[in-house]
């Protein structure tokens, strides 16, 4: 129940490409943002149209814990585009380049995980 809760949460978001509910762990699909955080644009062939410093995103989503103490971690891959690089530079989390709206798009799974699963919260005793 916990894990399709999360996923159904991490989906109504993003899309989920990668899924192990045995692991507890869920990856988004890789997408492409402008610099500003707008979706990067695709031209006629499919292909993505990347400005300087585009940013590509996936989030993986793992359930940790133990019954009735779970929570969620997510953990951000990112990429940016370099022109005139052949292959786009990783971003770590505390990297000077990484946009904050990143940051906003993992509070929002965040959130949306929590609203998913706050009917099934079952109150304990203080």
């Amino acid at each position: 129940m916990v894990f399709e809760g999360v996923r159904d949460a991490v989906a109504s978001l993003h899309r989920v490409t990668e899924s192990d509910p045995l692991a507890g762990v869920m990856i988004t699909e890789e997408k492409w943002y402008e610099v500003d955080g707008t979706s990067a644009s695709r031209d006629a062939n499919d292909n993505w149209l990347l400005g300087e410093g585009a940013v590509m995103l996936a989030l993986q989503v793992a359930i940790k814990g133990e019954p009735g103490a779970w929570y969620v971690e997510v953990t951000p891959f990112v990429l940016q585009h370099q022109s005139g690089s052949p292959r786009p530079r990783q971003l770590a989390p505390d990297d000077p380049q990484m946009p904050g709206w990143v940051q906003g798009k993992i509070d929002n799974v965040y959130l949306a995980v929590h609203e998913h699963l706050k009917p099934h919260v079952v109150p304990t005793a203080p």
